[in-house]
């Protein structure tokens, strides 16, 4: 991904996006992950809401995006 994103960074501009799975109950190991993917070049973390009743479903969207910073 770096060397990728290092021969990317040279020709033009791009967006990396990663994702699919839901967020753990562990959000702290989960911001450690985004910063690990952030700091390899990835610009975009997209969290799976996985389809279940409407409650938990909207929840997941409620809580808004993990964040880094």
């Amino acid at each position: 991904m770096e060397s990728h994103s290092s021969e990317q960074q040279r020709s033009k501009p791009y967006e990396i996006k990663l994702g699919g799975r839901s967020r753990s109950q562990d959000w702290e190991k989960d911001r450690a992950l985004m910063k690990a993917l952030a700091e390899a070049g990835v610009t975009w973390w997209v969290e799976y809401v996985p389809a279940g009743d409407l409650e938990t479903m909207r929840e997941g969207v409620q809580r808004g995006p993990l964040r880094i910073e």
